[in-house]
């Protein structure tokens, strides 16, 4: 969503919004001081013949220039989160949501920086070559560790760190998905490059791996790693190249980062950066409030109780992750076989589920299909959007692809219909109504709590009783990645995905090329996928493969979005700036936090 459509709503409350532009890289700043002097002038006055001296006062402005230093000395910023969560720095076995904090901490680097509009700029590489065999990388010479003991980065860190994230139990990140089945005979070269060779020719997500944003893999220190123990001691402490370093981490409490001076790409804005876990939304605001936090994130539907707090700011990152509700009908397992012939674990799917059915019979498939588009039918997108979001959200009928999206055609739209739902679900034999186990994930922010809460009530308008599990994502996972047995329903707080090569992340979700999934596979989503990802030009990927997922989407109804919304990170009066790439709903993206001067 763009920052324009909260506009409305931010003028509402009276509220100034600062914009800000990204700071140049080099370890000082200059800054135009303007100071006022008193200067004490004499006038000579001629009365009568008689010379006397009078004197009087004149401000004058001097202007002067300031060398100012980052991090600047003694300055401390407090991010107030609801999570902080353990220890988890070894990516590969970091699960989810804490498989992002090397990037979101400002720890970790990637190879490439990522504009959030598609733009790629060099960080640890210095410069890459795309061809028809492969991609060479030159790995920037002289960026130092954290901690000096460990010298500098090398090519070598580089491929250990994406060896590590596809070893063989590697459960965080997208490298096993989007990395290694795209590339093959991974080697450095007699002149100290990395090269990647295809492995089965160009793909359009070749980017997603090596890019700054939350799928990307950070590069981490083999010496480090090789110190500490191996993986129990690099996933309790961090080594980076990044802005930042890390001190301390304690569980479920704080986390505590220090600035690091003289960064060869950006600067630090704070000597002291405290990330400390509130698990209370009113102690967070409360905090926003009084000034013990400088930075925190506040759902729309609460922005009015901040309104009195100078200088506020509103921080969003084009990259959302998390900023949307979506529902997924799980158990609908459709693929028997994995590529390697292994028999899935839900095979055949639960045929006694409402929104199932039995996939062998074609009148029950079909009456489960007409469950889902009923229960679609009954959520008011438009009211969830006008009371609960202050009208600033899109609406989303296809999971993930909001109204606000050029691509987003009209016949998509499920019109809010709670009687013809209720006449689908008599017509696929469900009169009476039927018990659906929901679970909305506890954790996650407080606006997707309230929205789920919103969809649970719809369906019971329809006659449906509605048992609500608000397990946290961690206790619910393994049937997810691992065991692929979500046979309930649930809501997803995944945002928009505004780039074609984003959607790759999502649609091998649907098959059996990915540990993740949504509670459902499909085999068409082979032909889609493998069209995908050996599109080159976005335009044609939008109109062709992307499409034709919509198409089938539209009709089978596996997942049916809601809304997606942006709640914006808010800064108080002792932040002057900052520039997110990554919206993160847990932790923020800090290494553009800038102090007030």
């Amino acid at each position: 969503m763009k920052l324009g459509k909260h506009l409305g709503l931010l003028a509402s409350l009276a509220l100034a919004v600062g914009l800000f532009a990204s700071l140049a890289c080099g370890s000082k700043e200059v800054v135009v001081e303007v100071i006022k002097e008193v200067v004490v002038e004499k006038e000579v006055i001629v009365e009568k013949e008689v010379i006397v001296e009078v004197e009087k006062e004149v401000i004058v402005e001097v202007i002067k220039e300031v060398e100012v230093s980052y991090p600047l000395a003694g300055s401390t910023a407090v991010v107030a989160v609801a999570d902080v969560g353990p220890p988890a720095y070894h990516t590969p076995l970091a699960t989810h949501p804490y498989h992002t904090y090397l990037i979101h901490l400002g720890l970790g680097e990637t190879l490439l920086d990522f504009s959030g509009a598609g733009s790629l700029s060099p960080m640890i590489a210095s410069e890459w070559t795309v061809d028809e065999g492969g991609i060479t990388w030159s790995i920037r010479k002289g960026i130092p560790w954290d901690q000096s003991k460990y010298g500098t980065v090398g090519v070598n860190d580089v491929k250990w760190s994406y060896d590590q994230g596809i070893r063989e139990d590697a459960i965080g990140g997208w490298a096993g998905e989007l990395y290694d089945p795209i590339f093959t005979n991974v080697h450095v070269t007699d002149t100290g490059d990395l090269r990647w060779d295809w492995r089965d020719g160009p793909q359009i997500a070749w980017s997603w791996s090596p890019r700054h944003h939350w799928a990307g893999l950070p590069i981490m220190s083999e010496a480090h790693y090789d110190d500490v123990g191996g993986d129990d001691g690099a996933q309790a402490f961090a080594v980076g190249s990044g802005p930042y370093k890390l001190v301390s981490h304690v569980s479920d409490d704080q986390i505590l980062l220090e600035g690091v001076k003289n960064h060869y790409r950006v600067d630090p804005g704070f000597e002291t950066l405290r990330l400390v876990e509130v698990s209370e939304t009113a102690t967070r605001i409360a905090m926003l409030n009084s000034g013990d936090a400088d930075l925190s994130l506040v759902g729309l539907p609460l922005l009015d109780q901040i309104r009195d707090i100078p200088n506020l700011s509103f921080n969003y990152g084009p990259l959302s992750l998390g900023t949307g509700v979506s529902v997924y009908f799980g158990g609908n397992w459709r693929i028997e076989t994995d590529e390697d012939g292994n028999t899935m674990p839900e095979w055949p799917p639960p045929s006694h589920l409402p929104w199932v059915g039995d996939y062998f019979d074609e009148e029950s498939k079909e009456n489960g299909r007409k469950v889902r588009v009923a229960m679609s039918m009954a959520i008011d997108r438009e009211e969830i959007n006008d009371v609960i979001l202050n009208g600033q959200g899109c609406l989303v009928y296809i999971a993930v692809l909001s109204t606000c999206d050029s691509h987003f055609e009209e016949q998509w739209v499920t019109p809010f219909d709670p009687e013809a739902a209720k006449a689908l679900l008599a017509e696929a034999g469900y009169s009476d109504g039927f018990e659906v186990p929901l679970w909305i994930s506890g954790g996650l922010n407080d606006t997707y709590e309230e929205i789920s809460q919103a969809i649970a009530g719809y369906w019971e308008d329809i006659g449906l009783t509605v048992v609500i599990d608000n397990a946290l994502y961690q206790v619910r996972r393994p049937q997810l990645c691992c065991e692929r047995s979500m046979n309930d329903l649930f809501t997803s707080s995944y945002g928009t995905a505004s780039l074609a090569d984003a959607w790759m992340d999502v649609l091998c979700c649907m098959s059996t090329r990915i540990s993740w999934s949504l509670g459902f596979s499909f085999p068409e989503m082979y032909d889609i996928e493998d069209r995908l990802k050996f599109e080159s030009d976005p335009d044609a990927a939008w109109a062709g493969p992307l499409r034709d997922y919509f198409v089938y989407q539209d009709y089978e109804k596996l997942s049916v979005g809601v809304v997606v919304f942006d709640d914006p990170w808010v800064g108080g009066n002792r932040l002057g700036s900052s520039n997110m790439v990554i919206q993160g709903t847990i932790i923020p993206e800090v290494e553009s936090l800038m102090p007030v001067q």
